[in-house]
């Protein structure tokens, strides 16, 4: 009984270091060990994320502005779904446009087949929505994903600073309708404090 409990504690150990590794190398060294317990959330809010956690399709989009914790609880997420599917992929919006632009700048392959590619895991997390300034290719570019994951059904994180209204603003009708279907599940905490101005 004693080896079993110590082999469980090992393989507990094991495990959580791994997802902290996940955590460090796809979100950065300060969201290691991010936990959904530690994710400071109204009841009601956290009663629909469990709800569309359990569903496991569609999109759960994350409104709110800097500072709330929205890359925390991406990060959180990673914890809670590691090991549920065989791929999982993190993109910050500034990261997915720098690899692009690589594929363009080295004129090697094709650049949506490349996004196909990068965005095309069972789970996935968009962080920073529309951060950066929208010109037509970035707009044609975040249509293909959101497209693609919304008519494959799969479950995607998408977190922004901006509102609903910015948001149809800066990527227009389609892209929007697809991101707030009625089947999708937003949360919006605009008015949330900034808790890096709390020390948090």
């Amino acid at each position: 009984m004693e080896e079993d409990a110590a082999s469980a504690k090992e393989l507990a150990e094991a495990k959580e270091l791994r997802i902290r590794e996940l955590q460090r190398d796809l979100v950065g060294v300060r969201y290691a060990g991010a936990t959904l317990a530690s994710v400071n959330l109204p009841k009601s809010t956290g009663t629909e994320i469990a709800k569309w956690l359990d569903k496991g399709e569609y999109f759960l989009v994350f409104l709110g502005a800097p500072g709330i914790g929205k890359t925390y609880f991406c990060a959180a997420l990673l914890a809670w779904k590691f090991g549920k599917y065989r791929s999982v992929r993190y993109w910050n919006e500034r990261d997915l446009f720098s690899r692009l632009r690589n594929v363009i700048s080295s004129d090697k392959g094709d650049m949506v087949k490349e996004l196909h590619n990068m965005t095309d895991d069972e789970f996935m997390i968009f962080d920073d929505l529309a951060s950066s300034s929208i010109n037509e290719w970035r707009s044609e570019m975040l249509f293909e994903l959101i497209d693609r994951r919304y008519e494959s059904k799969l479950p995607t994180v998408f977190t922004s600073n901006l509102t609903k209204d910015e948001l149809f603003k800066a990527l227009g009708p389609r892209s929007h309708s697809r991101l707030f279907a009625k089947q999708n599940t937003i949360i919006e905490m605009h008015e949330a404090a900034d808790l890096r101005k709390e020390g948090k």
